[in-house]
């Protein structure tokens, strides 16, 4: 049973409100439960209790997952400001913010002649999220995953 300290496994979709298909697992995701910040904490206390083998579908809206858009986190970058190399809408750029000085990663949404669009909102901000989940595995935590707050893969620690 999913409860504090537990290693979680799950398949999932997850489609926006209209039902476009927005992200597809293709392996397992895994999470150390229990308020560690691994999952947005809405989808982690609906997952509080269940066990494997379980199915269930989880509206997420924007303020119990990944916040509203922020278009103080959007900006327009001449290319000539960015790295060298081949630049498409898609990629992610480690950049600093203008407010704080602070490293973020920022997505190119849009590229034209005038220069770079780079968007530091996740992808699924602002939006109403479906969760459709199959619970595939639920293991005791180890010492070292509680420790250091977060789930490791099979052997031990990789990072």
């Amino acid at each position: 049973m999913i409860k504090k300290n537990t290693v979680v496994s799950f398949k999932f979709k997850v489609t926006d409100t209209t039902g476009k298909l927005l992200e597809e697992s293709i392996q397992p995701a895994v999470y150390l439960h229990g308020g560690y910040g691994n999952v947005p904490k809405y989808l982690e206390e609906q997952l509080e209790g269940h066990n494997v083998g379980e199915h269930l579908k989880v509206r997420v809206e924007p303020h119990q997952g990944f916040g509203e858009r922020d278009e103080t986190l959007v900006r327009h970058e001449r290319r000539d400001t960015l790295p060298a190399g081949q630049l498409h809408v898609g990629m992610q750029i480690e950049a600093q913010r203008e407010d704080t000085n602070d490293s973020m990663t920022f997505t190119v949404t849009e590229i034209d002649e005038l220069g770079v669009t780079l968007d530091a909102n996740h992808p699924f901000a602002g939006k109403t999220l479906i969760f459709d989940i199959e619970i595939t595995d639920v293991r005791a935590a180890r010492a070292e995953e509680t420790t250091h707050g977060h789930a490791h893969g099979p052997g031990g620690h990789h990072h």
